[in-house]
């Protein structure tokens, strides 16, 4: 049986990027375009509805009616965001297994809309759905016995929830780890592929857990550092020359200048595009450890059925 090499796992990001600098960057404007993208469609009702507020500023309450009829336009949208968030997740996250599980295959930096996609994006639905379906059960059985605790004492009865609680989420979390290849296995072998997972993960669920939370005190204390120092920066300079006065004295006027207004457009952009390129290298960071998982535990010829 194939053992999970934990530090390995965790840190298989680093190598990524080490081997493909270029692949995150992309990755994570990509993901920027797509998560921008409705704006084009509800940027002008957004507009109208904000031009129709500012109008009416002065006569009263606004116009529920009106604002209700700008929400359903905006409602309208929302299967849009919907459908390229999934897009994003889909073609980002397979870009990063393809990278790490055919590391050959370069073209148009690992990137492609096809059933591996598909497969990633539907299993990993029906993974969350699962997860949240058994949150019910285990909840109840949680309150069933705090309940009959509460029948003795209010401090049995917590005792008994704290104690259940930490049973169930274990359970939760150990149910996930079983499972957690089948995002992996369904993308390289185009299928719906779930609890074919559980086989792989036998007597390594624990050692994916470790590996999962030394990967997501790593990623956090590195996000944090990074983006404490990039953004404080551009926060220093768009608040120099007494914009953090005239904030604190609440007098726009002051700050909104020609001369600041013209350095926040192109800080602005200078954040975005930073943010893009942080969350591309981010989430490398997060994602690879599973692809890596998967080719440690699941060799290419071997049997998961």
């Amino acid at each position: 049986m194939a053992k999970l090499d934990i530090a390995q796992t965790a840190f298989s990001g680093f190598g990524l990027i080490r081997r493909e600098p270029i692949a995150p960057l992309v990755w994570g404007l990509v993901q920027t375009l797509l998560a921008m993208l409705p704006l084009v469609f509800i940027g002008p009702v957004l507009l109208e509805m904000f031009s129709s507020l500012a109008a009416s500023g002065g006569t009263g309450e606004p116009d529920m009616s009106q604002l209700l009829a700008y929400q359903a336009q905006l409602n309208l949208f929302a299967p849009v965001s919907w459908v390229l968030g999934l897009l994003s997740y889909g073609v980002i996250t397979g870009a990063t297994f393809r990278a790490i599980l055919s590391p050959e295959d370069k073209a148009w930096f690992f990137m492609r809309v096809g059933m591996a996609e598909v497969m990633l994006v539907v299993v990993s639905i029906v993974w969350v759905i699962l997860l949240v379906v058994a949150m019910v059960p285990l909840g109840l059985i949680v309150a069933i016995f705090a309940f009959i605790g509460s029948m003795v004492s209010e401090g049995v009865a917590i005792l008994l929830g704290v104690l259940l609680g930490f049973v169930a989420v274990g359970v939760l979390i150990w149910g996930a780890m079983r499972t957690s290849l089948a995002f992996a296995m369904s993308f390289e072998r185009k299928g719906f592929l779930l609890f074919e997972s559980w086989k792989p993960t036998k007597g390594n669920s624990f050692r994916l857990f470790l590996m999962w939370l030394l990967n997501f005190i790593v990623v956090v204390i590195l996000s944090s550092l990074v983006m404490g120092v990039v953004f404080g920066i551009l926060a220093g300079v768009a608040l120099g020359g007494g914009g953090m006065e005239a904030l604190m004295a609440e007098d726009f006027a002051a700050f909104f200048t020609p001369e600041r207004l013209s350095l926040l457009i192109p800080l602005g952009i200078v954040a975005m595009l930073l943010s893009a390129a942080l969350q591309g290298y981010l989430n490398v960071l997060l994602i690879a450890p599973w692809a890596e998982a998967y080719r440690q535990l699941v060799p290419k010829t071997a049997e998961v059925f």
